[in-house]
């Protein structure tokens, strides 16, 4: 079996959430933390200190890149970012990840938390991919209403957004940060234009092992298709996580755990089971993870629950486990 990196070395835990989430775990309004690289750092570091992953994904919000490229956001007291306009135009240029929108923010607030765990701690970045963020920016519906063939304003806008998540992972990496690529649209894509559009666009993206790539969504019938990437973990969300493994074992490592939802609303000791069973059946090559970001008002204890059923061995599932015949 291959050596893995560390970022995604099986083992660890991980969360995802945003700086929303994050900002009400520690009490203060997210549209602080989503401004203040300082505040946005404290309320992660905070998050990780009730919670004790070792796989910090800092994240500030889904529109983080779309604003450096020229969209306009209201930030509201509580909870993520909205969205007010997109930009008029298509972007001139790819964003520079140390001057445009909040992306500098992001940059030095991940640096922050770096700084504030021990070295045995893998902190990353998440970053919108190249899809999305094209998309984003000239409007999802009509982007997704043109496929599999794009017209010239959206291949430019594609170059646009391969160049600037470029820009972005390499301003991360120089920092000494992992990166994780998020591509949420790309499951409502075809086998066909996600081989022939998407893996392209990651390759020159991703460059290396030493990434995640997340995908939102049912991805199942993208599954045999991941092998063409390489990342070093595909953090994956409605899919059957034991199947995916099998298909990307000695290749990446599978990321993936229990819906978002579940975690803000099921009890504890559900929560808690579900999270050990999941460890149980999909084995080794396996880095437990919420399957997507956090809703900003998941409630401690459910979320504490999870890694306690994440971190358990066999020996220690809570009574009442289902495990594999």
């Amino acid at each position: 079996m291959r050596a893995f990196p560390d970022l995604v070395r099986p083992g660890r835990v991980g969360l995802l959430f945003g700086a929303d989430h994050a900002a009400h775990v520690a009490g203060v309004p997210s549209a602080r933390a989503l401004r203040d690289p300082a505040i946005m750092a404290r309320s992660i570091l905070h998050a990780r200190s009730l919670y004790d992953h070792d796989l910090v994904i800092v994240h500030s919000d889904a529109l983080l890149g779309l604003e450096a490229l020229g969209g306009r956001m209201a930030f509201p007291e509580h909870g993520p970012p909205m969205l007010v306009s997109r930009p008029v135009s298509p972007p001139p240029r790819p964003l520079d990840p140390w001057r445009d929108g909040r992306m500098p923010l992001l940059l030095e607030a991940a640096c922050r938390v770096r700084r504030g765990v021990s070295a045995e701690t893998a902190v990353a970045v998440s970053l919108t991919g190249p899809f999305t963020l094209a998309a984003a920016v000239g409007g999802e519906s009509s982007f997704l209403a043109l496929l599999p063939r794009l017209g010239a304003r959206e291949r430019d806008l594609m170059d646009c957004a391969v160049e600037s998540t470029i820009r972005a992972v390499n301003a991360a990496r120089g920092e000494g940060l992992g990166v994780m690529v998020a591509e949420p649209l790309v499951s409502l894509l075809g086998p066909s234009v996600f081989v022939d559009l998407i893996v392209p666009s990651l390759r020159r993206v991703l460059a290396g092992p030493d990434a995640i790539v997340h995908i939102c969504g049912d991805s199942s019938h993208l599954l045999p298709h991941l092998s063409s990437l390489t990342a070093g973990a595909f953090s994956l969300d409605q899919v059957d996580l034991v199947e995916a493994s099998r298909v990307v074992r000695g290749h990446a490592v599978v990321m993936g755990g229990l819906a978002p939802e579940m975690v803000r609303t099921g009890t504890p000791e559900c929560i808690q089971r579900a999270a050990a069973d999941l460890l149980w059946r999909v084995g080794d090559c396996f880095i437990p993870c919420t399957g997507c970001d956090l809703v900003w008002d998941t409630p401690v204890a459910n979320v504490q629950a999870f890694m306690r059923g994440a971190r358990s061995a066999p020996a220690q599932l809570p009574a009442g486990e289902v495990r594999p015949a």
